[in-house]
């Protein structure tokens, strides 16, 4: 049985990461910035090779910590819904992960790759964004976010105008991956618009964040004598 003050520990700590992971993806683009504005991504690898390498193991920073979130909230999740908890487990611990994983063992590849007069000049752009792997990235991570803010909703672990919001913000975020699957649209000709759409889930996760590591989970849902929500 998850006592109160458990309860209140593992709300702030996944909080913490939630903040943590955000901060890494933040400084991930940052520092490799002057790498993807580049018309030429292979010669810009080679005169940043340092910011590559960090922006890589920041990405993979982000991903151990992002994954580390259901992990962390598992003991409280699974006393509402195990299904949904397995099933954020297995989209944002495993598969999200690997979705880290992937462009951070690609940026690397570029590096031995930038010296070589052979390798074609458009696979640097390839490489470098993953056009492929970020979509189906994105539909990961959407469908693990679905699910634990379906949980928080109606286990009411926090504020339901809070966990609802996440709900909504969830159909925005997808628009983008609707119209490269079934579209000629190029996202990447939008990216305002895009970053528009994103919005509302970015800032709710923050929000989220904070209010978790103020109050952390509500501790009344919690208590010995309430049955779980089935």
């Amino acid at each position: 049985m998850t006592t109160i003050m458990e309860t209140k520990t593992i709300g702030r700590a996944v909080g913490i990461l939630y903040i943590l992971g955000t901060v890494f993806g933040i400084a991930s683009v940052a520092v490799t910035s002057s790498i993807s504005g580049s018309d030429d991504v292979l010669a810009a690898v080679e005169a940043h090779q340092s910011q590559l390498t960090l922006g890589a193991l920041l990405v993979l920073a982000m991903g151990l910590v992002l994954a580390m979130i259901p992990v962390v909230a598992y003991p409280i999740l699974s006393a509402f819904d195990t299904l949904l908890a397995r099933g954020y487990f297995l989209f944002r611990s495993v598969l999200e992960a690997v979705g880290y994983l992937l462009p951070a063992v690609a940026w690397l590849m570029l590096i031995p790759l930038s010296g070589s007069a052979d390798v074609p000049r458009v696979w640097g752009g390839t490489l470098f964004d993953l056009e492929g792997a970020a979509v189906v990235g994105t539909i990961v991570f959407l469908i693990g976010a679905s699910m634990f803010y379906l949980v928080l909703y109606r286990a009411r672990l926090v504020p339901r105008w809070l966990s609802g919001w996440g709900l909504l913000a969830v159909i925005p975020y997808a628009i983008p991956v609707f119209l490269v699957l079934f579209t000629d649209v190029d996202v990447s000709t939008t990216s305002s618009t895009t970053d528009l759409l994103d919005l509302p889930l970015g800032l709710q996760e923050m929000v989220l964040a904070v209010w978790l590591i103020i109050k952390g989970f509500d501790t009344s849902r919690i208590a010995p004598q309430e049955r779980p929500v089935s």
